[in-house]
């Protein structure tokens, strides 16, 4: 599944990501991906969109309520 997400900015984005499992944070306090979880992008304030945007391309569907369905994305990923 691939997820275009929008945020109030990127602290709350990560506690979401934290929140559904998309990303985990190790014992020494870094994030990584979860195992689920093949790439996410940080593509951040966006100049005639209000936000702040990520990207998520992970193996199951979550409920996100802030999914967007933009016509002209700023980013894709690659053959998808």
């Amino acid at each position: 599944m691939i997820y275009k997400l929008k945020y109030t900015d990127k602290e709350n984005a990560i506690a979401d990501l934290i929140a559904k499992g998309v990303i985990v944070e190790n014992d020494k306090g870094f994030l990584n991906n979860a195992d689920n979880t093949h790439a996410i992008v940080y593509v951040g304030d966006i100049i005639d969109l209000d936000g702040y945007h990520v990207d998520v391309m992970i193996d199951q569907v979550i409920e996100f309520n802030n999914a967007l369905n933009p016509n002209n994305p700023k980013h894709t990923f690659a053959g998808w």
